[in-house]
């Protein structure tokens, strides 16, 4: 049981998938190696004396101001002000530089330029200064958080703009890193008319090695999602799958998951739309966009990928 490109409903247009993509063996970098790292955090984050605790995932350094965390099996280092992190009852902020602006039928919340300007300069210079700035950097930038007030039907009260988060993808040859395990994320607060640095989360295995892998081509490349017994019970039951998201890069896992092989998949959301219903349940899946067999062609397996 499966679906074909024609079963799917698809709000976004559908990828050209090269017939090779790249595939990445990475390093881990080890506690010695990220100790730089953390101590340029412990000392940004001014957290004093700090008790170390060997925890299951890695080692961290914590005190009443904070903590800043090594993960093991990624070498991600993750660091929080819990004096700033207390700062604000809710999700509400008021940011002096910042406007709402409509995008087609979207509506969010923009910082202005000099405002955007101080927390890139602030956050590479951070980031230089921890030595977390690997290859493979891509376009930076900054979002804020929203918050939405509702009623009890669940009609839109008011709505207003949170934290702002700085956000830094990576790439290889010009594919991107998609999944938990390849991201930069600075958190900031606007606390007593200063930009406050609240929270950050690095996790990116350095690439050591890149081979071509073949695809087979888009229709090949999207096997998983055409496969998938869930959607395909769905729309065989009279339902219709409907794809608003689609992204094709090299998955990479969580930090708490160790990962030597970074392979091609597919990142697919979209929404299951029931026989004669208007409600929509959304869903969200990644599925390798390359067979085991195409990468045993290159000497390369992996236990978290399909054999």
């Amino acid at each position: 049981m499966s679906l074909s490109l024609s079963d799917i409903d698809w709000r976004v247009a559908v990828p050209d998938v090269p017939a090779e993509l790249p595939v990445a063996t990475v390093a881990t970098p080890s506690y010695e190696e990220r100790l730089h790292a953390v101590r340029t955090l412990h000392e940004r984050f001014t957290l004093g004396a700090t008790v170390e605790i060997d925890l299951p995932e890695g080692v961290a350094h914590a005190s009443d101001r904070g903590e800043v965390q090594f993960f093991a099996a990624s070498g991600a280092v993750r660091a929080r002000d819990a004096r700033v992190c207390r700062a604000f009852p809710d999700q509400r902020r008021l940011w002096d530089d910042v406007e709402e602006v409509i995008d087609g039928t979207e509506r969010r919340f923009v910082l202005g330029e000099h405002t955007s300007a101080m927390l890139f300069q602030d956050a590479g210079e951070l980031l230089r200064a921890a030595r977390l700035l690997p290859d493979g950097l891509g376009d930076v930038d900054v979002v804020l958080d929203e918050w939405i007030k509702l009623d009890e039907s669940g009609a839109e009260l008011d709505r207003g703009p949170g934290r702002a988060v700085v956000r830094a993808p990576y790439s290889v040859d010009g594919v991107p890193f998609i999944g938990a395990g390849a991201k930069t994320r600075l958190a900031y607060e606007p606390v007593g008319g200063r930009l406050a640095l609240a929270r950050i989360f690095h996790v990116h295995r350095p690439v050591v090695e890149v081979a071509l892998v073949r695809t087979g081509g888009t229709e090949r490349a999207l096997t998983g999602l055409l496969r998938d017994p869930v959607l395909a019970g769905h729309q065989q039951a009279g339902g219709r799958v409907a794809v608003t998201r689609i992204q094709v890069g090299l998955l990479a896992l969580p930090a708490v998951v160790a990962q030597r092989l970074v392979a091609p998949a597919v990142a697919v959301a979209g929404v299951l739309q029931g026989a004669g219903d208007d409600a929509e349940v959304p869903f969200a899946r990644y599925y390798q966009a390359v067979s085991a067999a195409a990468l045993r062609r290159v000497g390369l397996a992996a236990a978290h990928l399909p054999h």
